[in-house]
């Protein structure tokens, strides 16, 4: 988590639809909070049901999502300066 600049995050949202969530998309969202230390957005379901859990990172989408890969996406996003 070195390489992620903690006072430039982008926006985090968590699907929380049904099957999001059945794939442990709301205990994710909890620890990504207490990693980054900020809130993640509870995100309405996006039909991407069949990539579940589903967590969008400046609005860029992480399929089959863990916390690596959305670290991952993180620090994609900021090296490419798209902090919305």
């Amino acid at each position: 988590m070195n390489d992620i600049d903690m006072n430039t995050l982008p926006k985090i949202e968590v699907c929380f639809g049904p099957e999001c969530s059945d794939k442990g998309s709301r205990e994710l969202a909890k620890e990504l909070e207490g990693l980054l230390g900020t809130k993640c957005i509870m995100g309405d379901c996006r039909s991407q049901c069949a990539n579940a859990p589903l967590v969008l990172v400046a609005k860029q989408g992480v399929v089959t999502a863990t916390v690596d890969k959305v670290l991952a996406k993180i620090k994609q996003v900021q090296e490419d300066g798209n902090h919305a």
